[in-house]
């Protein structure tokens, strides 16, 4: 079977040094100085260049820092490490850091990056709703019709059904025109 990877808005900024993110100083940080604990704003700890909250300094004792990646030219010292769901992996710079739909962070190199995510403007989220609404109703067509007709790639049976499409398109439309107008109610400069 095939199938097609759900279209999702996600947040990313692309890494290419310590601090680049914008979490890494969004939360304080708590440790000892001349034995006393202690919490360090967000911004103190920029100030002492302290690592990133999100993407944290590269640091392996089997590999030293003056190694060249294989996956750039760069040499190891230049690199950040990020925690994953899937466990812990290197930055490079250059790559993006996108934040996953659980709020989790991870990197994506920046040619898969390309050709998987484009930006996200208010009209290409209205579009993409309108779409899967669509694309819902033609889904809803093509079960009624022939049960393989959507996989199949809509054959002759999900044709002759357009009216349910057209009605998912109806739908599909509708929605995006309530969600434009709440986003016109609440951020009218931007509309």
């Amino acid at each position: 079977m095939k199938y097609r990877k759900k279209p999702v808005v996600v947040d990313a900024t692309q890494w290419f040094k310590n601090g680049d993110h914008p979490l890494d100083y969004s939360e304080d940080r708590t440790g000892f100085e001349n034995d006393e604990f202690r919490t360090w704003s967000g911004e103190e700890a920029k100030a002492l260049a302290w690592e990133g909250g999100v993407v944290r300094y590269y640091r392996s004792p089997n590999q030293p820092g003056d190694r060249q990646c294989q996956h750039c030219e760069h040499t190891l010292d230049h690199h950040g490490w990020i925690e994953t769901l899937e466990g812990g992996h290197i930055v490079c710079p250059g790559d993006w850091i996108i934040t996953g739909v659980a709020g989790e962070h991870y990197p994506c190199k920046p040619d898969i990056f390309e050709r998987t995510y484009e930006r996200a403007t208010n009209q290409s989220i209205i579009s993409q709703v309108r779409d899967e609404g669509y694309r819902a109703g033609y889904a809803q067509a093509s079960m009624l019709t022939h049960d393989d007709a959507y996989i199949k790639g809509f054959d002759d049976a999900t044709r002759q059904a357009d009216g349910l499409a057209f009605t998912g398109l109806l739908c599909g439309i509708a929605l995006a025109t309530f969600i434009w107008g709440l986003w016109a109610a609440v951020f009218p400069s931007n509309c």
